[in-house]
């Protein structure tokens, strides 16, 4: 998308200043400030949890900021609502796309046009000839965009029936449609096919060029980043931690941290836990595999492949982490193995004994616990009542004396143990998730993100519990953002990209591998410039 001959203006479009969101105690987004030059493409990364969305969300009106200024062209946006903002100028796309499914693609842009004279009775009795008159050249305007972007020969077949990709090529041009100055895209890459990923950068990169529409977009994929913007801002917990080229952002130290987990990595690396060195006994023995996974494919649309051959085995006893830049697949994987997204393609073994596609009770009842990212508790139900409901599922002994057991590992949750989950912390609320899964007594742990969104001192309290739990003999597979952490603790680890294996080994091996790094923060030619332009 970056290009040469269309040197951004140095006046900004857009600056945020100061601004600050959150929702109860949780701070989403702490005194975010950058500016978006005119005529530019600019990526807003950041890890997992990391405010970008709800930053978006905040900037176009859907969000009333908590204190803080915006301006876009000049004039002062803070709590105006998203249409009037969209007046202005300022539109955007949504990572899940919005396209109204029961209604022709042709009606879905047609909606988008402003002005019209027809959308009141008064213009439609009043002025009926001026009525006609825009709404053919609103559906002129819909089938010139419609060609532009190849979806012209879907202009009357249901929005519902579009693919992914042609679903989100369809919303950049009913965006379009206002005649917008800037354009925010909320992960236009993710679920797409390369092929459409390319068209789309490519449309992206003309209207720059040819009408001088500036760009701010959220990426997961920091390869199309690193190849495509012209200048990067990157968020972590909420703040603003750097804004400038893409090569000087990737290079700087505050963002790698960001990406991998605080911490000096050669510190992490030195109390990592060490391969054991092989004996001849041990290398008779073959370590026994309690889960196996087995080029695993799965997706959550008819057309695109998230996973595609995922390996993974855990041994008995062992902790393994997943680990990846945002959007490889690692929940997806989870979620697969679980139940709850049944695979396409693959395998998924428990035992030897094959689970693929098995229902999450039933994955539950033969030994296996869940705990997910988001939603992880009944806000409504005690701490007591949420662990009860935990033991349903496979009741093995007394509940009381299970409980008591789970109260002397997280000790802060018997003094809560009537407190309502929702009224608690973050951190307070994983406990909670990780107690209740541990009710049954699995003999497997699924953790997704455990510290996603947790304060540094209760980062600490969760990867000890995490400890702690395994040295009861509870083997446990974990998908964590804090790769340096995660890594530094378990006995082997997976790197995942673009929903494929790309590393394994030990944990102290991956954390010294410099190519893991270079993984999060991109560098090389991205899948969709790749295999986009062999499929072309």
């Amino acid at each position: 998308m970056s290009d040469a001959a269309a040197a951004p203006d140095v006046q900004p479009i857009l600056a945020v200043e100061d601004v600050h969101k959150s929702f109860g105690g949780i701070h989403a987004v702490r005194g975010a400030s950058f500016s978006v030059p005119k005529a530019s493409i600019t990526a807003l990364i950041g890890p997992n949890g990391a405010g970008k969305t709800t930053l978006f969300n905040v900037v176009t009106g859907f969000y009333s900021a908590d204190r803080g200024s915006i301006v876009y062209a000049g004039k002062p946006i803070t709590g105006k609502p998203p249409h009037r903002i969209a007046h202005l100028g300022m539109v955007r796309t949504f990572q899940i796309t919005k396209a109204l499914s029961a209604m022709p693609v042709i009606d879905n842009m047609m909606l988008a046009a402003p002005d019209q004279p027809g959308e009141k009775l008064l213009g439609v009795l009043g002025r009926p000839a001026a009525s006609r008159r825009r709404e053919r050249e609103v559906r002129e305007r819909a089938l010139e965009l419609l060609e532009t972007f190849n979806l012209a020969d879907k202009a009357d077949d249901y929005a519902g029936t579009l693919s992914g990709g042609q679903r989100k090529l369809l919303e950049l041009a009913r965006a379009l449609m206002v005649e917008p100055d800037m354009v925010l895209l909320d992960e236009p890459m993710a679920g797409i096919n390369p092929t459409l990923g390319r068209k789309l950068l490519e449309h992206v990169a003309a209207l720059r060029r040819d009408r001088q529409v500036t760009f701010l977009f959220v990426e997961h994929d920091m390869d199309v980043v690193m190849n495509h913007a012209d200048d990067v801002i990157v968020m972590a917990q909420g703040a603003v931690i750097a804004q400038g080229p893409p090569k000087e952002v990737r290079e700087n130290q505050e963002v790698v941290d960001a990406y991998l987990g605080g911490g000096p990595s050669a510190a992490e690396t030195a109390r990592a836990k060490p391969r054991p060195k092989a004996s001849e006994d041990a290398a008779a023995k073959r370590p026994e595999a309690v889960l196996r996974v087995s080029e695993l494919v799965a997706g959550y649309t008819r057309e695109v492949d998230i996973l595609n051959g995922v390996d993974v085995q855990v041994n008995t006893g062992e902790i393994v982490t997943i680990v990846g830049p945002n959007g490889a697949g690692k929940s997806t994987l989870m979620k697969s193995v679980f139940g709850l997204l049944p695979p396409r393609a693959g395998r998924v073994e428990l035992r030897g004994d094959e689970i693929t596609g098995d229902l999450p009770h039933n994955v539950t009842r033969r030994g296996v616990s869940y705990v997910p990212q988001l939603d992880n508790v009944f806000p409504n139900l005690t701490v007591t009542e949420n662990l009860e409901l935990g033991a349903i599922p496979r009741a093995n002994g007394s509940v009381d004396a299970r409980m008591e057991k789970l109260f002397e590992l997280f000790p802060r949750l018997k003094e809560r143990r009537r407190q309502p989950a929702g009224t608690m912390s973050g951190g307070e609320r994983q406990m909670v998730a990780m107690a209740r899964a541990l009710m049954p007594d699995p003999e497997i742990l699924l953790l997704d993100e455990p510290s996603a969104g947790l304060s540094p001192a209760f980062v600490d309290a969760i990867f000890e519990r995490i400890e702690q739990v395994n040295a009861t003999g509870v083997t446990i597979l974990m998908v964590e953002q804090n790769a340096r952490r995660a890594l530094a603790m378990s006995d082997r680890g997976y790197v995942l990209d673009l929903g494929a294996n790309r590393f394994e080994g030990a944990g102290a091996e991956l954390l010294a591998d410099p190519k893991v790094a270079e993984l999060y923060l991109g560098g090389g030619a991205s899948r969709v410039d790749i295999e986009g332009k062999d499929q072309s």
